[in-house]
């Protein structure tokens, strides 16, 4: 008889009772035990996705999955080896078995562009263990054609030509890049006029430039140009622009207005308003005393007019030139002589004279070119001037019973104007002849007593009047005016020293005519003299 042991496997029973029992024990815990199986893990599945374009929406599919123990699954889907330059997309129904996304634009660089490849992984759980499983997705990138722009067709000027006319291919349109311009004349050179050059300048830039030299520029020129574009995946595209070269009327020259100038004035001459394409301007004069042009190839020239004498015309000529021909125009600028200043008139003075004098008048001073003089009288009684148109006259002097104002007005004259002065004479009465008898005390006075001056029998002038004296030893007795109708006065005085004084007594009449009468006195300290 065999016991089994722990591991079920025979074995002879022992010669100890001991043994025995425990292998019993052992075989019936081995008969009743039953084994339990490890549990299966999930299998992960992912359909395989082709290469796609960009901006396709992309399923990525799990559904394959399974478990073989029938645990219900659960799915995970994420974006795996995200390096420096790898876009990363936004999966949907990221926790299903299928999920998707849309492939991502691929950046464009000037170089061709290259698929990109993208990584997910989904992880497959059956709640009691998960397995995971990648799948790689190829994005190729979808390049369109570049879309060629020469511009629109336009015109342009012989002398923009000569200069430069500018090509323009800034338009031009790519989902990527630009690597390579071209541009070419498709226009046959054989075509172009004789002796012409044309010249194309970085023809391999966007902007390229031409220039079209020597040729007669009488007739229109049309120049078509081709542009080529290659992108950075050598997709390429063209278009083409024509630019037309219109023929130049010849210009119309226009020299300005006809002028009048006085001598040494400043004159400009202008051909501003001259119409057309116009290369060169050329003034010359033809006409009139020779000047000196400030220019005579500009647009505008100028010079100072000559001094005449007399009205005199100067003509001058303006060319206008350009490459369909040239014009010309002429005017005509009238230089008149210089205007004298306007002469300043000066009548003299003011004077004042009594009745019956001769009074001098002149307008010597007067300054200025004068051609005429011309005096009359404006105020006063009526006198009668020696001469009314010389440059001095004369008249005597009325007879007035009081003062008089006579007023005189002296007009010069040139070719410019006139000017006006006035002289005023006072025109006084003759002076009255003032009478009077001075009394004064005869022989030697005593120094003690009071020396008396009278002034008696005053006649002449017309009164009332005024007396003044003075006494000869610096003292002065203050004027004093007489009452109507009296013609005498006395007056007395003490010195203070002996001596011999002359004393003089004024008269003045109502109109301040003055006569004055004197006489001397001595006087002593008669009682010394005893």
């Amino acid at each position: 008889m065999y016991f089994f042991n722990k591991n079920n496997t025979p074995q002879k029973p022992s010669k100890h009772k001991p043994q025995v029992f425990w292998g019993l024990l052992v075989l019936a815990c081995s008969v009743f035990a039953v084994p339990v199986a490890e549990a299966a893990k999930p299998v992960a599945s992912i359909a395989k996705v082709a290469a796609v374009n960009e901006g396709t929406v992309v399923n990525l599919d799990g559904s394959g999955s399974s478990d073989k123990d029938g645990d219900k699954l659960t799915y995970k889907w994420v974006q795996t080896n995200i390096k420096s330059g790898t876009p990363t997309v936004t999966l949907a129904k990221a926790t299903t078995a299928t999920a998707t996304f849309t492939a991502p634009a691929i950046a464009k660089t000037n170089k061709v562009t290259k698929p990109v490849t993208l990584t997910f992984q989904l992880t497959v759980s059956d709640g009691t263990s998960s397995v995971n499983k990648s799948v790689s997705v190829s994005v190729k990138p979808v390049n369109a054609l570049p879309v060629a722009n020469a511009g629109t067709d336009k015109a342009a000027t012989y002398a923009a030509a000569e200069s430069g006319v500018a090509l323009d291919a800034s338009k031009t349109k790519d989902d990527g890049q630009i690597i390579k311009y071209q541009w070419s004349l498709l226009t046959k050179t054989s075509s172009l006029p004789k002796g012409a050059k044309f010249k194309l300048s970085n023809a391999t830039a966007a902007a390229a430039t031409f220039t079209l030299t020597g040729t007669d520029q009488a007739t229109s020129l049309a120049l078509e140009f081709q542009l080529l574009v290659t992108d950075n995946d050598n997709k390429q595209a063209k278009d083409t622009v024509v630019v037309t070269l219109m023929k130049i009327l010849p210009p119309v020259a226009n020299a300005g207005a006809d002028q009048t100038v006085i001598s040494e004035a400043a004159v400009s001459l202008s051909g501003a308003q001259s119409t057309g394409a116009i290369t060169t301007y050329a003034w010359k004069q033809t006409v009139g005393p020779t000047v000196a042009l400030s220019s005579t190839n500009a647009a505008a020239t100028g010079f100072t007019a000559p001094t005449v004498t007399a009205a005199t015309a100067l003509t001058f000529e303006l060319t206008t030139t350009n490459g369909g021909g040239s014009s010309t125009d002429s005017v005509v600028v009238t230089v008149n002589p210089k205007p004298l200043p306007l002469p300043v008139a000066n009548a003299g003075i003011d004077q004042t004279v009594v009745s019956g004098t001769t009074v001098n008048l002149s307008g010597a001073a007067s300054t200025g070119t004068i051609a005429s003089y011309a005096w009359k009288q404006t105020v006063g009684p009526t006198v009668a001037l020696s001469s009314a148109n010389t440059v001095a006259t004369s008249f005597a002097a009325p007879t007035v019973a009081a003062t008089t104002a006579l007023t005189f007005e002296l007009t010069t004259t040139n070719a410019t104007g006139t000017s006006k002065d006035t002289v005023v004479v006072t025109v006084n009465a003759p002076a009255p002849v003032l009478a009077a008898n001075l009394s004064l005390p005869v022989g030697v006075l005593d120094i003690n007593d009071p020396t008396v001056a009278a002034i008696n029998s005053i006649s002449g002038g017309t009164g009332p009047y005024t007396v003044a004296y003075n006494w000869g030893d610096g003292q002065t007795t203050a004027a004093v005016q007489l009452g109507a109708g009296v013609v005498k006065h006395s007056s007395e005085h003490y010195y203070a020293k002996n001596g011999s004084y002359t004393i003089k007594v004024t008269l003045t009449d109502a109109n301040k005519f003055s006569k004055e009468f004197s006489g001397a006195v001595a006087v002593s300290d008669v009682e010394e003299c005893k």
